[in-house]
């Protein structure tokens, strides 16, 4: 898995959450200071490390 790779390479903790309605994916990233993200096959992404 790529998140475990990173991990194990970089020394940080990676995580990444799905969401599939933008606005619920936002609220995330501006609630908490993730990464907003959008993905071309539909899904909104939230990222922290």
């Amino acid at each position: 898995m790529v998140l475990k790779k990173i991990r194990k390479q970089y020394g940080i903790q990676v995580m990444t959450i799905s969401f599939k309605e933008e606005k619920d994916s936002r609220a995330l990233a501006e609630t908490h200071g993730f990464k907003n993200l959008y993905h071309p096959a539909g899904s909104y992404y939230n990222e922290w490390e």
